[in-house]
């Protein structure tokens, strides 16, 4: 099971990232940070920059996501 609080290291941040979604769909942009349920009510998960704009972010949740890579 993916947790996103376990990519809440700073070196992360900034980065391209890779989420391969349970339903096979991949999303993929700059890693801005995480989020947790208690600010979203939603649950927790991964906050990604929108078509590389990182002023603009979007939730992607932890419990939809299989598998996470960063690229260099």
């Amino acid at each position: 099971m993916v947790k996103a609080d376990d990519y809440n290291i700073l070196s992360y941040f900034g980065k391209n990232i890779s989420l391969t979604m349970k339903n096979g769909k991949v999303e993929k942009d700059i890693f801005l940070g995480i989020d947790y349920y208690d600010d979203n009510d939603e649950g927790d998960g991964f906050i990604l920059a929108v078509n590389g704009d990182r002023t603009i972010g979007r939730l992607v949740l932890e419990k939809d996501v299989e598998r996470v890579e960063f690229e260099d």
